[in-house]
């Protein structure tokens, strides 16, 4: 068993470790993620770039970093090993050494993985993030409350499974990871994701338009 659960969970770090945001960001010709808004490596970050379809690919990756290791887990080796590969997947994805292990938060990776676990629990998670969403706006926050509400009703209803402790696990990272969110948000400093966007996107224009000022100057020079 335990020789199971080490695969379980190495194989879902390798596979979490796949930073797809960069990789999706450079073939679609697009800023690194990392470079950017807020800096981190994932789908909401590049979604800010202005390009939805690379966005949405890139949350359809990260997701199937979680769901795929760890429904191969469930299939091949039970409830244990699921769980394994669930954590292993998120931590891979936070802790990518392909990254200098400075990955992404763990979102995507984490709610895929409570899909494969169980899909109750993925409907309170999506349920409790699409409430919050729609009334603050704030990915972060509501991806937060959404992990937490499938981590809590987890352990209320099934303390001490493999099931529980993943989700617990996966919650307190995800909660780690979006530390400066709640500083911003304390500070009155967190934008909600559109006015985010509408900000980048006229930085980027002011931007162009001081270049093209450069470039006409040079080319009167």
């Amino acid at each position: 068993m335990i020789v199971e659960l080490a695969v379980a969970a190495v194989a879902g770090f390798a596979l979490g470790s796949i930073p797809f945001a960069v990789l999706v960001a450079r073939a679609f010709g697009l800023a690194d993620p990392r470079q950017h808004g807020s800096g981190n490596p994932g789908a909401t970050n590049v979604m800010r770039s202005g390009n939805r379809l690379a966005g949405r690919l890139v949350f359809g990756l990260d997701f199937a970093k979680g769901a795929v290791p760890t429904a191969l887990g469930l299939l091949v080796a039970g409830p244990a090993a699921a769980a394994a590969a669930a954590i292993g997947s998120v931590l891979g994805h936070v802790f990518s050494p392909l990254l200098s292990f400075r990955g992404g938060k763990g979102v995507a990776t984490g709610f895929g993985a409570i899909l494969a676990i169980d899909w109750q629990l993925f409907a309170v998670a999506v349920g409790a993030f699409a409430l919050v969403y729609a009334m603050l706006r704030m990915v972060g926050m509501a991806s937060v409350i959404g992990m937490v509400a499938a981590a809590a009703t987890a352990v209320l209803l099934a303390s001490g499974t493999p099931a529980a402790t993943a989700l617990a696990t996966i919650a307190f990272v995800v909660v780690l990871r979006h530390r400066e969110n709640f500083k911003r948000m304390l500070a009155g400093e967190e934008l909600a994701f559109a006015r985010r966007k509408e900000k980048m996107l006229a930085g980027d224009g002011k931007a162009d338009g001081q270049q093209q000022q450069e470039t006409g100057g040079k080319r009167q020079c």
